[in-house]
């Protein structure tokens, strides 16, 4: 009996007191906030870290449907048809605790075929309900890039 009080004694003066862990919730450093108004969706990417950030190719929006267990790219496009349409910037800046936002249709857009006058149609049509994300690239300070998404639903 007194070998395992003994055993017993030893063992429990071996263990060690787990230290106390603090956790803290940490807001993400980029984020997006998806805001649903009629027919338009605005995505607003806020970047919450303490460096600034460019959003890569910010006007071509990247949205994906889930469709059979795998994410299709939609066919946004930037502009309409064969028209003449300023390059797109390849990034904006967005620093510390700003926010820049851009809006999106609900619609998929692609060219038709040509009219009689040589130029092709935009073909414009709206998304069936289902459940969706965006994605935006962010080159953060330290040229490091990082995709970020957010799911959503279209009911």
């Amino acid at each position: 009996m007194k070998i395992k009080l003994f055993i017993f004694l030893l063992l429990l003066a071996s263990c060690k007191t787990p230290k106390e862990t603090k956790t803290m919730i940490q807001k993400m450093p980029v984020e997006i906030e998806i805001t649903e108004v009629e027919n338009n969706f605005t995505f607003t990417v806020l970047n919450n870290s303490a460096e600034p950030i460019k959003i890569i190719n910010p006007r071509k929006i990247t949205v994906q449907k889930l469709q059979n267990d795998n994410w299709q790219n939609l066919r946004i496009l930037i502009c309409p048809c064969d028209a003449p349409c300023n390059a797109p910037k390849e990034s904006i800046s967005v620093d510390s605790n700003q926010v820049y936002s851009f809006n999106w249709n609900k619609k998929e857009s692609w060219c038709g075929n040509r009219t009689p006058y040589g130029i092709r149609e935009t073909i414009e049509q709206l998304v069936d309900p289902g459940k969706f994300k965006i994605l935006v690239s962010v080159e953060k300070s330290d040229q490091s890039i990082e995709i970020i998404s957010k799911e959503f639903e279209i009911k």
